[in-house]
């Protein structure tokens, strides 16, 4: 699935042009369209919704030709670029943009005009991602971000949970990287159980506990290497099983250590009850995470086990039930 219709929301600061370079990269695979959106808040600096009209103007004007300037640019490369200025809540204003043209991808960039403050993200990325339905892209602003930019992406890891859902997703980056030399790293966590510490544990329920941890390794294993199968014909794969307590700290953890250039992932995976738009993994990857990460908007997980061992497989991972 290309992403033909590619959403790159600017606010006129540098730190919001971190995502172009990406956008740039999935707009030129695809032959697509990009899309510059700026969103003249209807609230000035002093909370006020009433504006001087003649104030309005400039900023208005000042807008159309921040965006022109750009859009020249990503046109000088043979882009089909289009731009527009709207008026209203940028967070809502995004959506609704997304929806009317029909966008396939969002590219955001954790921060805008604010800086990075002790916030995870910008007021209106943060508001934006928690109403998207559609797939997007969070650039945190850096080192790492802008040399994945520049090179492509090499190293792409992709964390699996045995739903039907993270195993659509791989399937989609494998499809955007078909024809690249790329290399995708299958990703099984294998969630331990806390530390009970406090509490007397027999020496029945330490071996059940060990007995059920080797049993989660030993089918995790079989279906990564199943998966493996299925995609290596199209691009490089390896596989990394591993055993964690939480799943969203241990894939940052591993995408920092394999130095990825992209995180690609679903957004609830093997959960159906967040009440979210974004599951809670999907929110504390992008949040937490230094590399450029791709949240995939997922598909229904109505389909059933295809065989009693996948089922076992599904109910023992808990890649998505802790994040």
């Amino acid at each position: 699935m290309p992403f033909h219709r590619v959403l790159v929301p600017l606010d006129g600061s540098p730190v919001a042009e971190n995502a172009l370079e990406h956008a740039k990269r999935w707009v030129t695979a695809s032959g697509g369209a990009l899309y510059l959106l700026y969103v003249m808040s209807s609230i000035n600096h002093e909370g006020d919704s009433h504006m001087d009209p003649l104030d309005w103007q400039l900023q208005q004007a000042k807008a159309e030709r921040y965006l022109e300037r750009v859009a020249e640019g990503l046109v000088a490369t043979g882009l089909q670029v289009t731009h527009h200025v709207d008026e209203g809540d940028p967070a809502a204003q995004i959506l609704e943009f997304a929806q009317k043209h029909a966008i396939d991808l969002i590219v955001l960039s954790a921060y805008g005009r604010g800086d990075a403050s002790r916030f995870r993200f910008g007021g209106t990325v943060q508001k934006a991602i928690r109403g998207m339905q559609t797939s997007i892209m969070i650039v945190r602003p850096g080192a790492a971000a802008t040399a994945a930019a520049q090179r492509g992406y090499q190293r792409v890891l992709v964390p699996l949970d045995g739903s039907y859902r993270a195993e659509w997703a791989a399937c989609e980056i494998v499809s955007l990287l078909d024809g690249n030399e790329s290399e995708l790293i299958l990703l099984q966590i294998a969630l331990t159980v806390d530390d009970l510490s406090s509490m007397h544990v027999s020496s029945e329920m330490a071996d059940l506990r060990e007995r059920l941890l080797v049993e989660q390794l030993r089918v995790g294993q079989r279906y990564l290497d199943a998966v493996c199968q299925r995609i290596k014909p199209r691009v490089e794969v390896s596989t990394r099983l591993v055993k964690a307590r939480s799943a969203a700290k241990e894939i940052v953890r591993i995408a920092e250590a394999e130095d990825v250039d992209l995180v690609a992932l679903s957004a609830h995976g093997g959960s159906d009850e967040s009440i979210w738009e974004l599951g809670s993994v999907a929110d504390a990857v992008a949040s937490h995470c230094d590399r450029p990460v791709l949240i995939f908007q997922d598909l229904p997980g109505t389909q059933a086990p295809t065989t009693p061992e996948d089922g076992c497989h599904r109910h023992l991972t808990g890649l998505y039930r802790n994040a």
